[in-house]
């Protein structure tokens, strides 16, 4: 018997079980079939959303279960060489977001064809982190690693280590005259919730909301829901007339996290209305829901109550899943007045797409399938990604340009500087800060390896 559990109305947790052998296909492909790949073929011909795609002539049932689990997938799931559905191995400390030995700095990392070297550009930094008590700083990069050029195992490197050597220097210009700091990996907790504040001398509400986690020790664990809706609380407390969302490093996460960031956005008055619709495979059509903003977190009241203008979020290629149904929810409500700043060149991630997390005791891998749609109200399909609003395009500086990185919330900071500047009323207009003489690939993110991965219902 497998468990899935499953957020729905009014955020309150409920846990379903059932036997995944009452609607399995009868044509099981023949051979010597091993126990774990039986229970992974069972679950994914129940549940997986594509269930009806899977090459079952082509299985080999007595190979090891990872490489059995992706011979299983659908070309429908995921984009660009990569799978949405993924399958990870057990190593009984099971990580949430933010959980974990970290260093406390996000990056992106380029190969700097001009260089002939590779650079990893500090995005931001979490408080309270060794990364932050040695002064690394947002638009920072970091050209050594432990006295040596970065070669290709820069993520295993420092994703595996303790501690941790880095040579840094504050632009390209300079990346001749590093300077090297010793960090030591610590635990820290990772609040969603990066910043929270009004502009000085605006009625702008701001909010960087990094990953929709529900709390530091799990699905269970609302605390960091909590404190997000009490940080809008003290915004409306403060007058504020319009609110910028950031969700340009943001990932996905959580749909409770989602539905929870959305309704508090949201007037208190239109809170009985379609928050998202989930759809599931043929199997699973009882499972169909459409879920409704709501007021609750663990059966208590916690809604700001917020008489927004406007709402302006902040976007990138690196927003995506659960960012974007947040998005997609509020646009049949908020109509005109929501304006999405986003890549010139990228739109959103396009993924609006869900998985659901099964394990065994007895088994030894946890798998991450994809099990339903997720659209808004209207049931929008933003699979392409979601571009920007016209006139609010914008080309981060973060692409290998000499361009000094504001920190995040700062109104010089070129995206926030752009929505400022059209609530006061000044003249706007797409605004590219692409000035980089430099030639680069952008290689991986650190968001990219995150242990909870796109939108996931439980």
């Amino acid at each position: 018997m497998r468990t899935k559990n499953y957020h729905i109305l009014f955020l309150l947790l409920l846990t379903v079980s059932f036997s995944c052998t009452d609607e399995i296909d009868e044509e099981k492909p023949a051979g010597e079939w091993t126990a774990e790949n039986e229970w992974i073929y069972e679950t994914m011909e129940a549940d997986y959303l594509w269930y009806n795609e899977i090459a079952k002539s082509t299985l080999d049932p007595s190979t090891d279960a990872e490489t059995f689990f992706y011979s299983m997938l659908s070309r429908k799931d995921g984009k660009s060489g990569y799978y949405y559905s993924y399958i990870e191995e057990k190593d009984g400390t099971r990580a949430y977001m933010g959980d974990g030995l970290t260093y406390g700095f996000e990056y992106q990392a380029w190969r700097i064809t001009d260089l002939n070297r590779v650079g990893l550009q500090i995005l931001y930094v979490l408080p309270g982190s060794a990364a932050e008590q040695k002064g690394l700083k947002r638009g920072d990069w970091i050209f050594t690693l432990n006295g040596s050029n970065i070669g290709d195992d820069y993520y295993t490197l420092i994703s595996s280590s303790s501690t941790l050597k880095v040579g840094v220097c504050e632009n390209l210009k300079s990346y001749r005259e590093l300077t090297e700091k010793d960090l030591t990996a610590t635990r820290l907790e990772d609040n969603p919730v990066f910043e929270s504040k009004v502009i000085p001398n605006t009625q702008v509400g701001y909010m960087a909301y990094h990953h929709f986690t529900t709390g530091p020790n799990g699905s269970n664990d609302r605390s960091y829901d909590i404190y997000m809706a009490e940080e809008l609380a003290k915004l409306k407390q403060k007058g504020i007339k319009d609110f910028v969302l950031d969700l340009r490093y943001n990932p996905g996460g959580y749909v409770t996290s989602a539905q929870v960031l959305s309704s508090c956005l949201m007037p208190e008055n239109k809170l009985d209305n379609i928050f998202c619709k989930m759809t599931y495979n043929d199997k699973r059509t009882k499972e169909n829901v459409d879920l409704k903003f709501t007021k609750y977190i663990s059966n208590r009241v916690y809604h700001p109550g917020l008489e927004l203008n406007r709402i302006f979020v902040i976007t990138s290629s690196r927003s995506a899943s659960a960012s974007e149904l947040v998005i997609a929810s509020l646009i049949p409500y908020f109509e005109n007045n929501l304006y999405i700043i986003g890549d010139t060149d990228n739109n959103t991630e396009g993924k609006n797409v869900g998985s659901i997390e099964y394990s065994e005791d007895k088994y030894d891998w946890i798998l991450h399938p994809i099990v339903c749609h997720v659209t808004n109200r209207e049931e929008w399909d933003y699979s392409a990604g979601i571009p920007p609003t016209e006139g609010f395009e914008y080309s981060y500086s973060e692409e290998a340009g000499d361009e000094q990185l504001y920190p995040l919330g700062d109104e010089n900071d070129g995206a926030l500087k752009l929505i400022l500047d059209y609530i006061a009323g000044r003249k706007v207009s797409a605004v590219k800060t692409k000035t980089n003489t430099v030639s680069a690939t952008p290689l991986n993110t650190s968001f990219e390896n995150r242990r909870i991965k796109g939108m996931i219902l439980d």
